[in-house]
């Protein structure tokens, strides 16, 4: 009797042991898990700071919306920021260029131009990316120079127009009601 009492207590400590261990990783998981994976606003604020080199940290989504998918993952992202009055500015109106925005932008983001032959229907005020926006400044970033190390033109528009892929990303700051708008285009 004394062996079976022995071989009932191993097998006890060895299911506690187990238990334990498996509820250690269960706490651990809940712990990191957050570090790890980032909620869509935590990615959407990482991805303007890396583009921007600006912290966004004190301004909060009010509206957001992707329509990336398929198998090329083409689509636009527009997100809408509320950032304060208390929100620094010193680092935009540094970095950023004032609005008004270039021809090319103006264009993509409006229409109602004809430029080298090609005439460019007008946007319905309700389908803008961004609305239009008189005391601001914008940062831009043509995505395709980057991925094609064309490192004169990552800050340009210049070529905007001129491709059939539209690869660029638009944030735009709205001095008088303290809204950013993030627009990216992936086609």
């Amino acid at each position: 009797m004394g062996k079976f009492l022995d071989r009932v207590l191993n097998m006890t400590m060895g299911m506690t042991e187990y238990i334990f261990k498996i509820i250690l990783l269960i706490i651990l998981a809940i712990i990191l898990l957050p570090v790890f994976f980032k909620t869509n606003e935590q990615y959407h604020f990482s991805d303007i700071e890396k583009k921007t080199n600006l912290s966004f940290k004190k301004c909060k989504i009010i509206k957001s919306s992707d329509t990336h998918g398929g198998f090329h993952g083409d689509g636009y992202k527009k997100v809408i920021y509320k950032c304060g009055d208390k929100f620094n500015t010193k680092n935009i109106k540094k970095k950023w260029k004032k609005i008004p925005f270039t021809e090319n932008i103006n264009i993509k983001l409006y229409g109602d131009a004809k430029k080298n032959g090609i005439e460019y229907l007008p946007v319905d005020e309700k389908d803008y990316a961004i609305p239009k926006i008189e005391n601001g400044y914008y940062y831009f970033i043509d995505q395709y120079s980057r991925e094609h190390k064309d490192v004169k033109n990552i800050y340009s528009d210049e070529k905007l127009l001129s491709r059939y892929s539209e690869n660029f990303t638009l944030t735009v700051y709205d001095m008088d009601n303290n809204l950013l708008y993030y627009y990216g285009v992936d086609t």
